[in-house]
């Protein structure tokens, strides 16, 4: 009796020593994830899972993982449910529209998606709420992003100039309006930027936009003054039609990347909620106020602060 006994805890110890020795195998091991398993994986398994799966991440997205998770966190969600249009770029950061393609293609090729679910996304039941559109659509919209429309410019281009997908959007907003400086600067402008809002240009000659970015640091947004007063202010969300801000002042509220296009409007996303700054700038050979140019921006902001 007591030999068998303890043959029994022999293999019993055995049994356990393999059961501890043996890998941990969690959702996303599993080759059989459905769209409930997927919902409930941690951010950081859910990533792990969807790269091992063949998400390519975009350089900004590869650097930043922490990002990353927190994308396919909030937006596989958006993918299943239908609740967003990954054929529209409603980002102005070219990386963040990369990332949601590359995501929703992930989703189908593990057969969660299908073209009756994606064609779901009702992009006419939305109505805008915060802006008005300015004229019609236009396909040369698809050009340029919010950025590019605040300055005059109909290429695709970063506040960094570059006109491409490389910026790096977890800076801080003063940064980013800092690198908005630079770019201006080799523009052939000179300006400086405030945190407060402008009650007025320091002569007619002078531009202002305005930018803010999400908290999540997966987009970056810019306003620009519509016209002459400082009381109207229009943007365009990503590769979407310019808007006309129903506020006098883009600190009303927050902004969000509600959108239209010819094919209809569309939901916001994301919100962006930082502080705001805003840029006044002119071109270095415009008639009016000149600067020294060896100030620098601090110096000029300074000036114009007296």
């Amino acid at each position: 009796m007591c030999l068998n006994k303890k043959k029994n805890l022999s293999f019993f110890m055995s049994a356990l020593m393999v059961i501890m020795l043996m890998p941990q195998i969690s959702y996303a091991d599993d080759l059989k994830m459905t769209e409930n398993t997927i919902l409930n994986l941690e951010k950081s398994e859910l990533l792990g899972y969807l790269q091992n799966e063949g998400l390519v991440l975009p350089e900004y997205y590869d650097k930043h993982k922490d990002i990353a998770e927190n994308f396919v966190s909030d937006f596989t969600p958006l993918i299943l449910n239908g609740k967003i249009d990954t054929s529209v770029s409603s980002f102005n950061l070219q990386a963040s529209n990369e990332m949601l393609k590359n995501l929703e293609a992930v989703l189908i090729k593990k057969g969660l998606l299908n073209g009756t679910k994606i064609e779901s996304f009702a992009t006419t039941r939305y109505k805008l709420k915060h802006s008005t559109p300015i004229g019609s659509w236009s396909n040369s919209y698809l050009n340029y992003n919010c950025y590019a429309y605040s300055i005059g410019r109909t290429r695709w281009r970063q506040p960094n100039g570059y006109e491409g997908s490389g910026y790096d959007c977890s800076k801080s907003i003063s940064k980013i309006a800092d690198d908005v400086l630079n770019d201006l600067d080799n523009l052939g402008y000179w300006g400086y930027k405030t945190a407060t809002k402008p009650t007025s240009r320091p002569d007619k000659y002078f531009r202002v936009i305005c930018v803010r970015k999400n908290s999540n640091n997966y987009d970056y947004h810019f306003m620009k003054v519509y016209g002459t007063s400082l009381g109207s202010w229009a943007h365009k969300p990503g590769g979407s039609q310019p808007l006309k801000w129903k506020y006098s002042s883009p600190g009303y509220r927050v902004w969000t990347n509600e959108a239209v296009d010819n094919n209809g409007t569309y939901a916001p996303t994301i919100v962006y909620d930082s502080q705001i700054y805003y840029i006044l700038y002119k071109g270095k050979n415009d008639p009016g106020i000149q600067i020294n140019k060896y100030m620098s921006p601090e110096e000029i902001k300074e000036l114009f602060e007296k």
